[in-house]
């Protein structure tokens, strides 16, 4: 399927199938989850299952290591986001949402930065913009877009039980200029 949204590019294929099913079986089997995740922290309104495994570059201290969350922030700082001016990995949360989980449509970042969502774990539970504009559920799929731009992660089927998702945000580099000690100015401090 090709999908023609302004501003998204959708990658399918880039993980090989034996990296998609360890992922889908860890993050299912293993990985801790809690129920307080939710955009601009508005619980009434939308709250899922969910983890920050990475803040910043390092492993929360919420998650065990899981080799593939290092691996794919390399990934999308050296290849999938090769394009932009990535600085760092602002964050790697994992969202899970059952059918009655409905989200809200929301932001990633307030500054210059890249989303990454990696559909990790189901069948359905599609990633909508406020355009209309939909991207549908499918394991290993990922999505790339400015962090700016508003969008929500739909519920799953009834039953299909599950979606989880891993949501990374990728700050970009400042490029605003700063003074240096020289007394001259910098492109990047």
């Amino acid at each position: 399927m090709t999908y023609n949204i302004k501003g998204v590019k959708v990658i399918d294929g880039y993980f090989p199938d034996w990296i998609v099913d360890d992922v889908a079986q860890w993050i299912t089997e293993y990985c801790p989850m809690y129920y307080n995740n939710a955009p601009y922290g508005d619980y009434k309104d939308a709250r899922f299952w969910g983890n920050t495994v990475i803040r910043d570059d390092n492993f929360s201290d919420t998650s065990p290591f899981y080799w593939f969350f290092s691996y794919f922030c390399e990934c999308i700082k050296k290849d999938i986001c090769k394009d932009q001016p990535i600085s760092h990995i602002h964050r790697l949360l994992v969202n899970a949402q059952s059918p009655d989980m409905e989200s809200q449509l929301h932001d990633d970042r307030h500054i210059p930065a890249t989303s990454i969502i990696y559909h990790a774990f189901g069948e359905s539970g599609d990633t909508e913009f406020i355009t209309g504009d939909r991207v549908r559920f499918r394991q290993g799929r990922i999505i790339v877009f400015d962090s700016s731009m508003i969008h929500k992660g739909n519920p799953p089927y009834v039953h299909d039980k599950m979606r989880i998702s891993l949501g990374a945000i990728a700050d970009h580099k400042d490029s605003s200029p700063s003074i240096t000690t020289q007394g001259g100015y910098s492109a990047n401090g």
